[in-house]
């Protein structure tokens, strides 16, 4: 924390505010999990703006009041993405023309 004139500035979000469950952030929690759940019964990848839109909030509010929630219960739940497919050599003979 530094202070400059008059103005506090944190220097790390985690000591803004300390997260105590209340019924929102339950809710938000629920929020998250149904939102999981439905992007893997879809086979697609989830997003904070699914989540946002669930909730019906703002984008911004979303993250800076819960970005603890993002980070710790969000962000490791969210399934790798899926590689693409490496290109293979030709299995089959390889037809060369024969100069004349």
């Amino acid at each position: 924390m530094s202070i400059a004139g008059w103005r506090v500035h944190f220097t790390r979000r985690e000591l803004a505010l300390p997260r105590e469950v209340t019924p929102l952030v339950r809710e938000f929690k629920a929020a998250i999990d149904t939102v999981l759940a439905e992007a893997a019964a879809r086979g697609r990848r989830p997003t904070v703006t699914a989540v946002e839109r669930f909730l019906d909030i703002p984008h911004a509010t979303f993250h800076r009041r819960y970005a603890d929630l993002i980070d710790a219960r969000f962000r490791p739940r969210i399934p790798a993405p899926a590689r693409p497919a490496i290109p293979r050599e030709p299995s089959g003979p390889t037809y060369v023309r024969k100069p004349t």
